[in-house]
């Protein structure tokens, strides 16, 4: 199974960042969503971290500036081109997100592995 960008979603991933597990909580961030497929009212959103980071060349390039806030605003806006409309949730994910690749950062075990195309 081919890797996915796990911060656009791209298929096209040039490189893996070895990470430590973690979770990362809407609350840390500040943030309640108001609804979700799971959910009747206001919920506690959390986003897990496993093992490595697959990344496409342009979050890969940000990953390695540890310009954490082009990202978000990359990822985003890449999810508003994919889904043709603006997320509907847009400054609660950008939080969200931030704490995320912020945790991240403080998890990234520094291995970074190139993937070959095949």
């Amino acid at each position: 199974m081919a890797d996915i960008c796990d911060f656009c979603n791209s298929p096209n991933v040039v490189k893996r960042f070895g990470c430590r597990d973690f979770k990362a909580e809407s609350l840390q961030a500040g943030v309640v969503y108001p609804y979700t497929r799971d959910a009747v009212g206001p919920a506690n959103l959390v986003l897990a971290s496993y093992d490595y980071w697959a990344a496409c060349a342009a979050c890969a390039a940000l990953v390695e500036a540890r310009d954490v806030s082009t990202l978000v605003k990359y990822v985003l806006d890449e999810y508003e081109k994919q889904e043709r409309r603006k997320h509907p949730q847009r400054q609660r994910l950008e939080k969200h997100l931030k704490l995320t690749y912020d945790l991240f950062f403080d998890n990234w075990t520094g291995e970074t592995e190139i993937v070959v195309a095949s």
